[in-house]
């Protein structure tokens, strides 16, 4: 299976949104890298050394430690060297790792964007949601602590970070499009010199559906870190009862509207230069997010679809 070349996707499986990086750009990364497998310039891709540094150009097998789930659909995998030793890497805000397995008589890749709370976190952690019918998804299903799992990276367009870059930041996302975010809130709470005021606003149906709560509770302790959630499927009545007593929670779906209600409840003037929007979630809801925020005054130059 190691020496088929990877499979070209459909066109139906671009969705035509001009994502910064289209399914038919990691097929034609992972084109190249089988030419060299092929051409004899790289070892067979599978990893084996002492080495604990992800390579961006090479597959690594790396082994799960430990796997938890989250709700009835999402799941958090902890990854390691294969002795079992922790696995250090540096990730910039906007990069992701490839996962690479196989599915029938040909191979699949898909990117996966790791929690990583420190600069030089030495676990890989992935928090992955299983879809029916997904390829990847009846992989990642069959999971469980011990398999191997091809990964290379860090990969993909680094978003230029530098203290006090920005006034303020626009978080939004919907599900497991909280990963990247994670990336953006950690390296500018962790800086001392930092003044930028993060808010967050986090879309999902139910209050379970809520991923990484442990730490973003925590990273509401912070003064310039602020989280509102969306929940579109939930009793209000129910959610009172076990939410904690600072939450803001809006009950609904995000919308035009609820972009200009928290703006005046945060100051924000969407025109700011200054001002900057990271979006992720399904590519619908991420069009979406776009055009409110365009219509709310933003410039397209200053909002940043993972």
């Amino acid at each position: 299976m190691d020496f088929l070349p990877p499979t070209k996707p459909d066109e139906s499986d671009c969705c035509g949104s001009g994502c910064r990086r289209c399914v038919f750009d990691v097929y034609e990364e992972e084109y190249k890298i089988w030419e060299r497998r092929i051409k004899g310039n790289e070892d067979n891709g599978v990893g084996g050394t002492e080495e604990a540094t992800l390579c961006p150009g090479k597959y690594t097998d790396l082994r799960i430690q430990k796997m938890d789930r989250v709700n009835t659909n999402t799941f958090v995998y902890h990854l390691s060297e294969q002795s079992g030793k922790q696995i250090q890497f540096k990730m910039d805000i906007g990069q992701h790792v490839i996962i690479k397995a196989n599915f029938g008589e040909e191979y699949i890749t898909r990117p996966f964007t790791p929690v990583q709370m420190t600069e030089f976190d030495k676990n890989l952690t992935l928090v992955i949601k299983l879809y029916e019918n997904g390829k990847m998804s009846s992989v990642v299903s069959d999971w469980k602590v011990g398999d191997l799992v091809r990964c290379r990276g860090p990969v993909g367009s680094q978003i230029q970070y530098s203290c006090n870059k920005w006034g303020k930041i626009l978080l939004i996302a919907a599900g497991t499009g909280i990963t990247p975010m994670a990336k953006v809130i950690q390296t500018i709470l962790c800086n001392d010199d930092e003044d930028t005021v993060i808010i967050l606003l986090y879309a999902c149906q139910v209050y379970e559906d809520i991923l990484l709560k442990e730490q973003l509770d925590k990273w509401a302790e912070y003064w310039n870190f602020h989280v509102i959630y969306f929940l579109s499927q939930e009793d209000k009545k129910q959610v009172e009862s076990k939410k904690k007593y600072n939450e803001n929670i809006f009950y609904e779906r995000i919308s035009f509207n609820s972009l200009k209600s928290i703006g005046e409840q945060f100051h924000i003037n969407f025109d700011d230069a200054k001002l900057y929007s990271f979006v992720c979630g399904p590519i619908e809801f991420e069009i979406d997010l776009e055009k409110n925020l365009v219509n709310c005054g933003m410039t397209i130059e200053n909002i940043y679809r993972f």
